[in-house]
């Protein structure tokens, strides 16, 4: 068990399906979570005309 719950499961898929490149390449990173670039893609889909700003203006960007 990878201790994962099924919710951030759904959140990844979510990206995976509908996130743009940059997106999912910086959850893959670790300079996003699952969780703030899944609130951007819930976001620009239900507010296309967000999708014209700059994705590092929208998600929050962890810090390491």
């Amino acid at each position: 068990m990878l201790n994962v719950s099924a919710k951030s499961v759904q959140r990844a898929k979510k990206v995976q399906e509908s996130g743009d490149a940059a997106l999912i390449a910086d959850v893959e990173a670790g300079k996003v979570t699952v969780s703030a670039a899944a609130q951007h893609v819930a976001a620009v889909t239900r507010y296309p005309e967000l999708s014209i700003i700059p994705t590092n203006d929208v998600y929050c960007i962890i810090d390491t």
